[in-house]
């Protein structure tokens, strides 16, 4: 009996960690490319309770878009021909509903065309312009939707081209258009690279990167570029905080030949553990395993570059232009992200949002060659209205060619896939962790004591080391063998002669004198 009852325990808890992402929801065989975004998630256009999504087909230059359902759509509702810069979502014409807008090139003849959403939608653009300048380089039409960054409750468009307004030197500027009560066709703001600093702005695959990092509701934008030429230039990127003034004077600016950590190599991504701010992505600097490569920093202002959680990535590192903001694929009310991580095939990985997050990715889609399966993915929201949102994967075989005939697929959200840390049972009913975590101390911040808490899936030797925010070696709090399982020790900051500040509890753990991990937490002591 005892034996029956461990293997129902152990299904149990194994069933907590593991995720499928598996339930085929859509499929289609259709044309696609790597050089634009080939699905786009629309919304609830029709108002029937379900997300309703656009897929391009490079070889008959057409997008189309089909209505979500369960099952969704098989055949297109509405075709929008010609192949686009870039499609962006927001509410153009004031009635509540997204509209669509596209960025075209037709033979260096760049336009915009509007399609707006709701009962208005069908093939017809119902506004056409010009960017202005007239005189725009190859690089215009990265676009980007900005949440509201100057306050007034809509949304801002902004497009990135390489080249300074009216001038065709290679500087770069971001223009901003606004959508108040109507939308200006005219850019009503333009930030630009300096051509007396011989500064330049870089786009970045993703036009403009931002997000509320503080947490006051308005949209925050970082930029990236660099003073000189670009072989030997510094680097740098300056962040602006959202205002009702359009202020464009940067709160911070951080030059790579400043910090450890790669500033050009930041990005912005909604709110993973539902503290009201939007986090950063960053590369690891020596926080972590060298395999690790990626951290997450804790949205805040000023900006912490301490990650607080790592993101390993098996020593390939994150393609900051293919993340992807998923909403929430699980339905536990939390963000999730997915990108793609450099290699010789795709390797897409899936991270869950929750209060910790999760070292290893919660779902990984391993590419094939040649297949391609994985070369593209995306978000589509809720497109079988069960209240969590599905993801898009492509798969089109490599060929050398740049539009190849191959297959979009919607999977269906997964509930079973949760953040938890412990998922396994061993030895007659003890619970075991998979992996090593050291979690949050708490409280954080702290006076004039905290818990440290952690968790091993082997007996091993763990060490619980001090140090001040310089990376200075104060304390060894703990060094001693630990059995499998969660155990926790007190830190007594007054025992230390500590003033009030930022400190850093790294954990360390050992099997035979090899490190098996390494991670650090940042704990705030309030005297």
């Amino acid at each position: 009996m005892k034996k029956k009852m461990i293997i129902l325990f152990l299904l149990v808890f194994l069933n907590i960690g593991y995720c499928q992402f598996n339930k085929l929801l859509f499929r289609k065989q259709i044309s696609l490319t790597e050089s634009l975004v080939n699905i786009k998630a629309l919304g609830d256009q029709n108002g029937d309770g379900y997300d309703d999504f656009l897929i391009h087909d490079c070889n008959l230059h057409v997008s189309y878009i089909y209505f979500g359902g369960n099952p969704p759509d098989t055949i297109p509702r509405f075709t929008i021909p010609g192949d686009y810069v870039s499609l962006s979502l927001l509410d153009v014409n004031n009635d509540g509903y997204k509209d669509l807008v596209f960025v075209f090139n037709e033979g260096q003849n760049y336009k915009i065309k509007v399609y707006y959403g709701g009962p208005l939608l069908d093939s017809i653009p119902d506004l056409i312009f010009n960017p202005l300048p007239s005189k725009v380089s190859n690089n215009f039409g990265q676009a980007t939707v900005l949440k509201d960054f100057n306050g007034d409750g809509r949304s801002e468009l902004v497009i990135y081209d390489a080249d300074w307004p009216y001038n065709g030197t290679y500087y770069g500027c971001y223009y901003f258009y606004n959508t108040g009560a109507a939308f200006d066709t005219i850019p009503g703001y333009i930030l630009t690279g300096d051509t007396l600093l011989n500064l330049h702005l870089v786009g970045q695959g993703y036009s403009i990167d931002n997000g509320d990092i503080n947490g006051d509701g308005l949209t925050d934008i970082s930029v990236y570029g660099y003073i000189g030429n670009v072989a030997t230039g510094r680097y740098f990127r300056s962040y602006y905080l959202g205002n009702s003034q359009w202020n464009f004077t940067p709160v911070v600016t951080y030059f790579k030949d400043q910090h450890k950590f790669d500033p050009t190599y930041m990005r912005m991504i909604p709110d993973m553990n539902k503290d009201g701010k939007d986090d950063i992505l960053i590369n690891d600097y020596g926080f972590y395993d060298y395999w690790v490569v990626n951290a997450l920093l804790k949205g805040s202002y000023p900006i912490d570059t301490i990650p607080d959680w790592a993101i390993n990535t098996q020593n390939q590192g994150l393609n900051l232009q293919r993340v992807v903001e998923l909403g929430d694929v699980n339905g536990d009310g939390f963000n999730d992200f997915m990108s793609q991580s450099f290699g010789p095939t795709p390797n897409d990985k899936l991270w869950l949002g929750g209060r910790n997050i999760h070292r290893d990715p919660d779902k990984q889609w391993y590419g094939t060659d040649p297949g391609g399966y994985g070369r593209i993915y995306g978000a589509v929201g809720d497109v079988n209205g069960d209240g969590i949102d599905d993801i898009a994967i492509g798969e089109f075989p490599y060929t050398g060619k740049d539009c190849v005939m191959g297959y979009i697929n919607i999977f269906a959200g997964d509930t079973s896939a949760h953040a938890d840390t412990v998922t396994s049972v061993r030895d007659y009913g003890i619970l075991v962790p998979e992996g090593y975590k050291l979690k949050e101390p708490y409280p954080n911040p702290f006076n004039p004591s905290t818990i440290i808490s952690w968790l091993v899936p082997e007996r091993c030797r763990t060490t619980i080391k001090l140090f001040d925010i310089l990376g200075r070696d104060l304390a060894i709090l703990l060094n001693q063998e630990v059995g499998p399982g969660e155990h926790k020790t007190e830190f007594d900051a007054s025992k230390y002669n500590l003033s009030s500040g930022v400190y850093l509890i790294q954990m360390e753990s050992y099997q035979q004198g090899t490190i098996k991990y390494r991670e650090a937490k940042k704990i705030n002591f309030l005297k």
